[in-house]
């Protein structure tokens, strides 16, 4: 149903049944994360709901690690925001301003994206 729709999911994972619902529903749901700064895997650290929600919504969901203080990592960031229809994010107020994804800014990536 929604198979010609892209959504880059920049939520916590707190927040990922609305990426996880998409996915069921056809969309291609790329998930961004913070790249762990330890050695175990994603599914073992953090809380209890942070590890469900890491596992339980992950099922038709394609992730990326990407560290936003990287230049690198910063430009592929902006460059799935260029391609994508939908932005889900769970930022603190502020917050996505001080990463320099604002409303104005993501507006000037891609007109088109529906936040």
């Amino acid at each position: 149903m929604l198979s010609s729709i892209r959504v880059l999911d920049l939520t916590d994972p707190q927040c990922r049944l609305a990426g996880h619902l998409l996915a069921q529903h056809g969309a291609d749901v790329v998930l961004v994360e913070t790249p762990e700064p330890s050695a175990r895997p994603a599914s073992e650290s953090g809380s209890p709901l942070d590890r469900a929600g890491r596992t339980a919504f992950a099922r038709g969901v394609r992730s990326v690690a990407l560290d936003r203080d990287d230049p690198d990592d910063a430009h592929r960031l902006r460059d799935l925001l260029r391609h994508a229809d939908v932005l889900l994010e769970s930022f603190t107020p502020g917050e996505r301003a001080a990463v320099g994804l604002s409303p104005e800014e993501t507006a000037a990536l891609n007109p088109r994206l529906v936040h």
